[in-house]
């Protein structure tokens, strides 16, 4: 039944807290409640009119809770209802989820490096941001982003963050995001965070400016580029270190969110595969 519901296979689950076989005074049923919330709706019911009960079903998730007995009629209200009301909000994150997809730029192509892009949501919709900015000249900056939360809250910060990056001036990356994070902490009043992997590749150079704002470290080759900042708008004003690496006789790049390694959260996995080129 847990795999069922881990894959949405119902639309809402009534459950029958028996406590007469419960030797727990209940917390079986509940911590089951809490266990079960993220599939789909529940409602719980039982022979206890209990009010201190009920109120620790709703804490644990439970949508809705009924004393026995009911009337059928009752519970069949009950039940449309909030099949209705998951249905939906599964509709709205639908639609987020592309619009998000649209927002996400396609890897460029682009000579002396093939770059590929992974990119998996653990919901509907996420956190993860990635995106290229072309600057001419054999130049490429790009940035992979993670921001705190999930669901709607943070797609609705990662457009935002995405739209701070798409205005900004890349000539000066220490001034850029020093800007995006005292616009991202505006905007977020201190209720999110972003960890962001932000470089620039030079080809004529084979040289890659980078800043690590509390991001997983970036694998290039076997030499890791660790976090050399701060997240991005925790704080109003922060101090931007810019690192440089030479790429030159490098085989490959990859920057990738923690879903990459943590299981249960999106993943997003940046590959560039550097190419000789005469």
């Amino acid at each position: 039944a847990r795999e069922a519901v881990a894959a949405r296979a119902f639309d809402l689950i009534l459950t029958d807290m028996n406590f007469t076989r419960d030797t727990t005074s209940g917390e079986e049923g509940l911590a089951l409640i809490a266990e079960l919330r993220g599939g789909a709706p529940v409602i719980a019911m039982t022979a206890w009119g209990d009010i201190e009960l009920a109120v620790q079903a709703m804490q644990r998730g439970a949508v809705d809770f009924l004393t026995k007995p009911f009337d059928n009629r009752h519970l069949l209200e009950k039940i449309e209802a909030h099949v209705q009301r998951k249905r939906a909000r599964w509709a709205e994150l639908e639609l987020a989820r592309k619009v998000q997809q649209r927002l996400l730029a396609p890897a460029p192509q682009m000579a002396g490096v093939e770059i590929a892009v992974r990119f998996e949501p653990a919901n509907e919709v996420g956190g993860d941001y990635y995106d290229f900015f072309p600057l001419g000249e054999g130049r490429l900056a790009f940035v992979l982003a993670d921001v705190s939360g999930k669901g709607i809250p943070a797609a609705l910060m990662m457009a935002n963050l995405q739209a701070l990056f798409r205005a900004g001036d890349h000539s000066q990356p220490q001034v850029l995001l020093a800007q995006i994070n005292r616009l991202f902490h505006a905007a977020t009043n201190d209720t999110c965070y972003a960890t962001l992997f932000y470089a620039i590749w030079d080809r004529r150079d084979a040289t890659l400016l980078y800043a690590n704002c509390g991001h997983p470290a970036a694998e290039l080759d076997e030499q890791m580029l660790e976090s050399n900042n701060t997240v991005i708008g925790m704080f109003d004003r922060v101090s931007i270190q810019i690192d440089a690496v030479s790429t030159k006789g490098r085989t490959k790049l990859m920057v990738y969110s923690d879903g990459f390694t943590d299981e249960g959260d999106d993943v997003t996995v940046l590959t560039f595969t550097f190419k000789e080129t005469d």
